[in-house]
């Protein structure tokens, strides 16, 4: 078996998808803090500190499955979505180390 063969089965699988449903529904826990919780509490470097680990396993996700599905990744509608999610938060954190602000602040 090749590594791509491998990579497929594994995004294929009913736990790597569970897997990201949890880490959506823990990041979607996580953004409600980050806009409670007030940006000079030392807890706030906590939860911006987990923010950019969701943002690593976001981004896996897409590299596995742009990997596994070159030409078909952008057929689906929820993959779509996941990118361009994806670039926003990209560019909210090249925001935030260039101007030091936040997009999502409130």
């Amino acid at each position: 078996m090749d590594f791509q063969t491998f990579v497929l089965r594994v995004v294929n699988t009913s736990y790597f998808k569970t897997f990201i449903i949890v880490v959506i529904m823990i990041n979607t826990v996580q953004i409600s803090l980050l806009v409670s919780i007030p940006h000079t509490s030392p807890a706030s470097a906590y939860v911006r500190i987990a923010d950019h680990c969701f943002l690593g396993i976001y981004t896996t996700e897409f590299i596995m499955k742009i990997y596994v599905l070159p030409r078909s990744y952008f057929l689906n509608a929820f993959n779509c979505f996941d990118f361009f999610i994806l670039i926003i938060s990209y560019l909210e954190v090249s925001l935030k180390g260039i101007l030091g602000c936040s997009a999502t602040k409130v």
